[in-house]
This record gives structure tokens, sequence and C-alpha cells, in this order.
């Protein structure tokens, strides 16, 4: 690495440490969550699926702001051929990341009565298709196949502390489709709803 490179990213880390201590940004909360999203699925028995994330976060600014960045997996469960003349039978697994932005009304003012928080966000949904049984109308059989979809979300929630440092919460959010990307048509009904327990540090 020469020299005018080394300096360069010394002046950009000199340039950056100031800002993150003014911004007040830290890593000061783990979130464990379950609960149920819509699936992909078109068949009526596997439109659910269960749903644990795990998510990382803390403060972001102002003390009723929040950062989180979580992973989440989902599976249809379908893991035969279903009963339909004709038809190919798949099934779809995958894993979300996730990174969201909070706002705690309560923090701003202590005279909100209710401890609710609302959340905006992006994700980049990973999804394995897996062809199971089943044969098409002109006896073709179905085949594997991998894609991927940027979604945005929108959610709200609420957010009980029960002890120091332990927080109960209960979530409901919606996801919308980036784009026209595979399943893009599936996002309009798709939503998750969660409970979790957060452990502030």
């Amino acid at each position: 690495m020469n020299k005018s490179r080394v300096c360069a990213i010394l002046a950009c880390v000199s340039f950056l440490i100031p800002i993150s201590t003014l911004a007040q940004v830290d890593l000061s909360r783990v979130t464990l969550r379950a609960g149920a999203i819509r699936t992909q699925s078109p068949y009526e028995d596997h439109l659910w699926s269960f749903y644990p994330e795990v998510e990382v976060g803390g403060h972001f600014i102002a003390a009723y702001l929040s950062w989180g960045a979580s992973w989440g997996y989902w599976s249809d469960g379908i893991d035969e051929p279903l009963p339909f003349m004709d038809m190919v039978t798949y099934s779809q697994k995958g894993h979300i990341l996730a990174a969201r932005l909070g706002f705690w009304p309560q923090l701003l003012d202590n005279h909100w009565p209710i401890p609710i928080t609302v959340f905006v966000g992006v994700a980049r949904q990973f999804t394995k298709t897996t062809y199971v049984g089943g044969f098409g109308l002109a006896g073709n059989r179905g085949q594997n196949s991998s894609d991927q979809l940027t979604m945005v979300f929108v959610g709200a929630g609420l957010s009980v502390p029960i002890v120091s440092h332990l927080i109960v919460e209960a979530e409901a959010l919606q996801y919308v489709a980036v784009g026209d990307g595979p399943f893009a048509y599936a996002q309009k009904n798709r939503r998750a709803f969660k409970c979790g327990v957060a452990v502030d540090f």
C-alpha cells in the first residue's frame, strides 16, 4: 500500500470519528423475535410460516430514534407433492436481511400514553425454490431456482419495559416490493406478526 493511499485512509478515519461521536450512534440492543410471516406460496394450506428473527441495534442520533439490522428465516413447509392433477409442486424457503429506523414517541414526550414504536426499513430477500414433485401439462418436471428481491417495509408495535434492560415487544409490518423482481407480486399480501424480547446493554 503506497504512502498516498495510507494518508487518504487516515484522513477519512479522522474525519469520520468526530461525526460518529456527534451522531451518538451506538450498538446497545439485541432482540430475539418469533412469529408468523406470509409466504409467497399460492397454496391455501401453506400461506403462513413460522418466522424467527435476530436483530442488533441501538440509538440513532437521538434517544427517541433507533436503528436495527436483522436476519430472519422462513419456509413454507411443503415437503411432498400436493394432490393436484397436471401441476408441478414447488417448495420455497428464504432468508431476509433487513435494516430499519425506528421512532419512539413516548421517549420524545413522556406524556404519550401508549408505548408504541413505528418503523420503516429496507430488506433483501434470498429465496430458494425447490422442485418437490408432480408434472406439468406437457409432462415436464419442475426446476430448482434461486432469486433475490429488494423490499421496503413499514410497521408499528408495542415496546414495554419489564425490568431493567429487558423489554417485551410485539409488532406487525407490511412489505412492499421495489421494482418488478421475482415474486414482487406476492409482496402486496406479505405481512409479518412477531413477538420478542430485547436486552439493552
